[in-house]
């Protein structure tokens, strides 16, 4: 008995949680110089409350960079991220995908670039794996803001993509900004809510291609948690024009 207990003293037992929140936010052309550092806190104070975020609209490393010391120094956890590279055609203009993950659940695998014909912003799929060896893949895409007829031309490739990424016992997640209106996308998409700063557009969604239970969804109203009716106006330029989008999912 008393060598059982000292094993578990000293080895206490490892438990991973059975739920995990990921979610997908296009933050806004973000860098270092365009916001403050207390806009930068409350931008780690939404990305800490997940445990997988795909983000869109990076300008630069070093703001990443800042958040995550700012999410696990003054928030005390244990995260780190890992970016693509400039994955935009437009030099002038340029964008990353980055992802944020909770040490403690994921271990980062692999990142691969979809740099075919037929996106202005190649997707990018990251993979990861949780302690308990489930694995995720996240295909992150931000569709070019052009005509409709642009729109649906990219929007038509996606399949493409995401065959390509298809890989055996993976759970992969389609998410990003699709400039489209619910209506347009397969009704395999988990949000038909607005998640423009607003309620003015609903481009921001998740599709799961894999068998990991759905237990709820959310969309982070930014606009209305941080901000007044006075104040709304300020919300796109401090944090992001674009609500952030989440889902619980049961992976135990």
């Amino acid at each position: 008995m008393l060598i059982k207990f000292l094993i578990l003293f000293l080895f206490p037992l490892v438990c991973f949680p059975n739920e995990i929140t990921l979610g997908s936010w296009n933050i806004r052309n973000l860098s270092y110089t365009s916001r403050s550092v207390s806009e930068l806190g409350m931008i780690s104070l939404v990305i800490q409350d997940y445990d997988l975020i795909g983000l869109q609209e990076i300008n630069d490393i070093c703001s990443v960079d800042k958040i995550e010391n700012i999410i696990n120094g003054d928030f005390n956890r244990n995260f780190d991220y890992v970016s693509s590279e400039d994955i935009s055609k437009c030099k002038t203009d340029p964008e990353r995908f980055t992802v944020f993950f909770n040490k403690d659940i994921f271990k980062f695998q692999t990142s691969e670039i979809y740099n075919k014909i037929g996106f202005s912003r190649f997707p990018v799929y990251f993979e990861f794996k949780t302690k308990n060896n489930v694995r995720i893949g996240l295909v992150i895409f931000h569709l070019v803001w052009g005509s409709k007829k642009q729109r649906l031309a990219e929007y038509s490739k996606i399949p493409d993509a995401v065959k390509e990424f298809s890989y055996e016992k993976v759970n992969l997640f389609i998410m990003g900004d699709f400039n489209l209106p619910v209506k347009t996308l397969d009704k395999s998409f988990i949000f038909n809510e607005k998640t423009t700063i607003g309620s003015i557009s609903a481009y921001d969604n998740i599709k799961q291609i894999g068998n990991l239970k759905v237990l709820s969804k959310e969309v982070i109203c930014l606009d209305t948690i941080f901000f007044t009716e006075k104040t709304l106006k300020n919300c796109s330029k401090s944090l992001s024009d674009h609500r952030p989008i989440k889902i619980k999912l049961k992976v135990g």
